[in-house]
């Protein structure tokens, strides 16, 4: 009859029985389970890009745009959760760039394209450009930026002109306009995409959610009024803060150079006299 091994507790949750053989322990398997759980909330960001496409298809304009925020929030909390379980990882940092492609990329693309009835018109390239410019921003963030630890983006990230695209389609939906110039949503469509490609600073949602000293009272109550804003005024508030969020790139790019201008000028060694 043959002898039934016996487990005995190891090293870090590993347990081996009396052939050597090891099988994971129940902290091993907890922490799997966590490095899974960021994975899971990148899957539901592209769950929502795929399902805004599809509600885009069938003209639920509203319904799309909506997913395309759920798409944010969970690329948000994707990410957060994998610094704070300290579980990052080169798997998650390009699955999540996959499902930014769908969420941010391809589903406003398609929104436009479907919304502002392009099909049958001139400008449809437009938003091809649109998904192009993005997949070509998160290429470079991966290549070449991701590894610096900076807490700013070279261009805007790709969250943001999506943020827009879905503010537009909701203020037009709100206010039922059927008839607007096509040239002004085409203007708009390039410069967003422009932007993602650009070398303008924009700083990155790090500085709000982490920065490096305690919030203000002053800052506390500014956002309880925007958190607010936004329960009140949701199109309003939303569009309010993407226009802030992209002037504050050239703004920031223009008070840093006019800081660092006159340091450079007082570093200058004195011209010698006669």
């Amino acid at each position: 009859m043959s002898r039934r091994p016996r487990w005995r507790q190891g090293r870090f949750g590993r347990r081996s029985d009396d052939y050597g053989e090891t099988r994971p322990g129940r902290f091993e398997r907890v922490r799997r389970g966590i490095f899974v759980l960021p994975a899971l909330v990148t899957l539901c960001n592209f769950g929502c890009g795929f399902m805004s496409i599809i509600y885009s298809v069938e003209a639920e304009y509203v319904t799309a745009s909506y997913l395309i925020i759920f798409a944010m929030l969970a690329d948000m909390l994707d990410g957060a959760m994998a610094r704070i379980t300290r579980t990052e990882s080169k798997f998650g940092s390009e699955l999540d760039s996959l499902a930014d492609v769908v969420s941010f990329g391809c589903a406003p693309a398609l929104l436009i394209y479907q919304r502002f009835g392009l099909s049958h018109h001139p400008f449809w390239i437009f938003p091809l450009f649109y998904a192009i410019a993005g997949a070509l921003r998160l290429a470079r963030f991966n290549a070449l930026d991701a590894s610096t630890g900076s807490r700013d983006f070279r261009g805007t990230p790709i969250p943001a002109p999506a943020g827009v695209v879905v503010g537009l389609v909701l203020a037009l939906e709100k206010e039922d306009m059927a008839g607007y110039p096509k040239w002004i949503v085409i203007s708009i469509v390039f410069l967003l995409s422009y932007l993602m490609l650009c070398n303008i600073r924009y700083p990155s949602s790090k500085v709000i959610l982490k920065p490096d000293r305690p919030y203000s009272f002053g800052t506390l109550v500014l956002l309880l009024l925007i958190i607010i804003l936004l329960f009140t005024h949701f199109v309003g508030a939303w569009l309010t803060l993407a226009a802030i969020y992209y002037v504050s790139g050239p703004y920031l790019g223009l008070r840093t150079r006019h800081v660092l201008k006159p340091a450079g000028e007082t570093m200058a060694p004195d011209a010698p006299q006669d």
